[in-house]
């Protein structure tokens, strides 16, 4: 961990970037640079990318793997954030909108301990547990529209000024568990903000499902002669990227309506579940039984 430089952050000087990165990463990432300012020609855009390993962005950048980001990176301002503990998605992602600890706007985790349904299983939080302003609200109240596409615990949408497609989520094992991380639930309500949009938004989401199996199989490559259980870890995957697939979609969507969006706020979260699943693979001398040479050359 490092503490966020001192011209980045000047009126949290003396804190840690944990307690500084939630307020100031949206304007270091998006508006720091080494050049003179110049006025803004269009939306402000927050990709927003969980589990996205430093180190491994790094190796990458080096490798001419990411010229977009390395463009960002030379040209704007690049560091390791800290981050919570524990790293849980809904604090963390919670924080990075509202620039509060989750004490203090009351996501605490994936689930309320102290609440249970009818069948004693505790609930999820929610966007009714917040209890502090997120960007969106201090975009609106300074009468710029946000537009904000697959954001943790934003279901049950807002009535934002501009528009929001809520993450819908549930509880690992339970039913609908397919989305317990994000993603488009049709029938599902509060989904969609403003209500009229929600047809438009759903199509766009459509369109982005026909092409999940090349899109899956430019990441993955050929899967169906792999073992069982990493054939698993693969199709364990296909939801992520199908979340992914149409949050980009919509955003894309919006950005082309002129005036739509002053800020655009989207969430991608796919390397961050291929994180939990193929780091083993990844980076073989993090564990104490690594895989065979052969495995990791494949996987």
């Amino acid at each position: 961990m490092r503490p966020l430089p001192r011209s980045a952050c000047p009126a949290q000087r003396g804190r840690t970037l944990k307690r500084c990165v939630a307020a100031a990463a949206v304007l270091v990432l998006a508006a720091c640079s080494r050049r003179p300012a110049a006025p803004p020609q269009g939306p402000l855009v927050v990709i927003g990318t969980d589990g996205l390993e430093w180190t491994l962005v790094q190796e990458m950048r080096a490798a001419g793997r990411l010229p977009a980001i390395d463009a960002m990176a030379r040209e704007g301002t690049a560091a390791r954030l800290s981050t919570l503990a524990p790293a849980y998605s809904p604090r963390i992602w919670t924080s990075i909108a509202t620039g509060l600890e989750p004490e203090q706007h009351g996501i605490l985790g994936f689930v309320q301990a102290d609440q249970r349904d009818a069948a004693g299983q505790p609930l999820l939080f929610t966007s009714r547990q917040r209890r502090a302003k997120a960007l969106w609200d201090i975009a609106g109240e300074a009468g710029l529209s946000s537009c904000v596409v697959g954001w943790w615990i934003t279901a049950p949408v807002e009535e934002i000024h501009g528009v929001m497609v809520a993450q819908t989520s549930a509880p690992p094992g339970s039913e609908g568990a397919e989305s317990r991380k994000g993603g488009l639930v049709a029938g599902r309500s509060g989904q969609v903000w403003p209500g009229d949009l929600e047809e438009r938004v759903f199509a766009r989401a459509r369109e982005a499902a026909a092409e999940l199996p090349a899109r899956e199989a430019a990441i993955l490559g050929d899967a169906s002669s792999w073992p069982p259980a990493l054939r698993d870890l693969a199709g364990h995957s296909r939801w992520s990227l199908a979340a992914d697939l149409a949050y980009e979609r919509i955003a894309l969507d919006l950005l082309a309506e002129r005036g739509r969006c002053d800020v655009l706020l989207v969430y991608v979260g796919l390397p961050d579940v291929l994180g939990h699943r193929f780091w083993r693979w990844t980076r073989p001398g993090d564990f104490a039984n690594p895989p065979p040479p052969q495995e990791v050359e494949r996987y």
